[in-house]
Order: C-alpha cells, then sequence, then structure tokens
C-alpha cells in the first residue's frame, strides 16, 4: 500500500508550512501559553505519510521553531544552559512520536501485505487473487481486450506429501511457484488458491497465445519435477474471453471445472475453452 498522499514531498511541505504556523502563533500568544503539544500533530502527519529519517528532520524544526518562538517571545532562563537542554528534550519527545508513527504505519503495510500473500510462495493469495483481478477485468472491459483465466493442479501432489512428508510436498508447491513467476509476465496475476492448487488472469491473452504459454508451463514443471525425483505433473482448466466475464467467481469455477476434465484426459494436459465454445 502507498502513501496516502500522492507526493510525498507535498505531504512534507504541508508539515513544514503547519510547523511555522503554529511557531508563529506560539510566538504572537506569549511564553506563558505552552503550545508546544500542536507541534506534535504536523510531526505525526509527515511520519505517516513518509519514513521515520523525515519524521525526525520534523522533529528538528519543532524544536527549533518552539525555542526560537518562546525566546523571542520573552522567555527568560536563569541557567544559560536551558535553552539548549530544553531544546534537546522537545527534540526528545517530537522525534520519539515521529519515529513511533513512522514504525506504525511500516507495520501495518507489511501486516496488510502478508494478508494479501501466500507465506509459502510469496505469491497472492485467494482473497488478494479476487480483488487484484476484478480491477484486471475493469480494465479489460474499457479497452474491449481479452483475457484469459486458468486454474492449476499438481497431479500426485499427494504421493509426495504421504512418501516424503508436508517439507518435501512444500518444496514441490515453492519450485512450482518459482516456475509460474518466471514464465509469466507481470501483468498477469499469479496465485496460490489453497492446497496444490493455482490460479493464473492471463491479460490481453487469446486462446491460442494461453494454449501455448499454459502447455509449456506444464512441460517446464513435469521437467523440473522430475528432476527433483518427484512423480508430479500439472493439469490446467482455461477459459479464454473475448469479452471480459461479468461474473469473476463463475469464471474460476469454470476453470476449475476443466481442470478436472483435464486430469479426467489423462493429466499433464490444458483443457482450455473459448467462452462458451470448446478449442
Amino acid at each position: 500500500m502507498g502513501s496516502r498522499f500522492a507526493n510525498r514531498p507535498l505531504a512534507v511541505a504541508v508539515g513544514v508550512a503547519a510547523i511555522i504556523v503554529i511557531g508563529q502563533i506560539d510566538y504572537s500568544t506569549g511564553h506563558e501559553m505552552r503550545l508546544y503539544p500542536f507541534y506534535f500533530l504536523p510531526i505525526a502527519f509527515v511520519a505517516w505519510e513518509s519514513t521515520w529519517t523525515t519524521a525526525l528532520a520534523m522533529a528538528a524544526l519543532s524544536a527549533v521553531t518552539w525555542a526560537l518562538a518562546n525566546w523571542l517571545a520573552g522567555w527568560v532562563y536563569e541557567s544559560p544552559y536551558a535553552w539548549g537542554v530544553n531544546s534537546v528534550s522537545q527534540f526528545v519527545a517530537f522525534g520519539t512520536v515521529g519515529v513511533l508513527v513512522a514504525e506504525l504505519r511500516r507495520r501495518l503495510v507489511a501486516e496488510q501485505a502478508l494478508s494479501r500473500q501466500d507465506p509459502l510462495t510469496s505469491l497472492l493469495n485467494s482473497r488478494a487473487f479476487f480483488e487484484r483481478a476484478e480491477l484486471l477485468l475493469a480494465l479489460a472491459r474499457r479497452s474491449h481486450r481479452p483475457l484469459t483465466i486458468a486454474y492449476l493442479d499438481l497431479d500426485n501432489f499427494k504421493k509426495v506429501n504421504d512418501a516424503h512428508g508436508h517439507r518435501e510436498g512444500d518444496r514441490a508447491l515453492m519450485v512450482t511457484a518459482e516456475i509460474l513467476k518466471r514464465h509469466f509476465r507481470e501483468s498477469d496475476l499469479l496465485a496460490r488458491l489453497g492446497g496444490d492448487e493455482f490460479a493464473i488472469l492471463m491479460s490481453d491473452t487469446g486462446a491460442e497465445a494461453a494454449r501455448m504459454s499454459l502447455e509449456r508451463v506444464c512441460e517446464v514443471v513435469a521437467e523440473e519435477m522430475r528432476r527433483q525425483g518427484w512423480p508430479i505433473t500439472a493439469s490446467v482448466g482455461a477459459v479464454t474471453y473475448p469479452r471480459p466475464p461479468e461474473v469473476l467467481q463463475e469464471a474460476v469455477h469454470a476453470a476449475d471445472a476443466l481442470m478436472y476434465r483435464a486430469k479426467e484426459g489423462g493429466k499433464n494436459r490444458v483443457q482450455i475453452e473459448l467462452a462458451d465454445h470448446r478449442c
């Protein structure tokens, strides 16, 4: 997730302007009015939109502005070191809040990313796939471009789990994910929907191009699994839509059904249809 402000320098500029305004108010109200808590607001805002280093810069600016405003307003200390000590104390307080807010935002972003990512393969999870696929479908409807939705399932995956344990099965899933990442474009969506099932959305891809691409994936998966000593292959069901489907869930279910037909037809193959017509 990106910054809420489209332009981070603009967020910093707003924060600097706010600090200057608060400093002017601080000066005009005199040193008897304790307005330093208001400096926390622009610091927290910039920290949320940027990084902790920028937050510390805003904290330093706030401490200097606070000290200058109160000095010009006539605040006098008996000790000549008081200004320095108090300014440093203000900076520490401002900086602590800024760093905490920036770290909070960083962790929230990380948690949101993890909630949409399969932890084993680093592919999208089911939730993220459907969210992003809806956006791609909307774009495809506007551009009137075809797309293909594919459903891939690993053949004989359970045999590997039963014979070698789940750790070896997890390795097979990770190998499959890496093959998919290498083979497909960045504009395509790749997801692990659960178990040994993967979803692929190929934007701007017709039936013949999709068939060639998916058959090549099956070949690479079979070759790599054979090299690893696993009896695993891939069966794929796919539907190409000259016009994007209205209901994404139904399109995925259609691809899933074709995947089972691929398995019934002998496994390690691609079963693809053009909308409601067989390819």
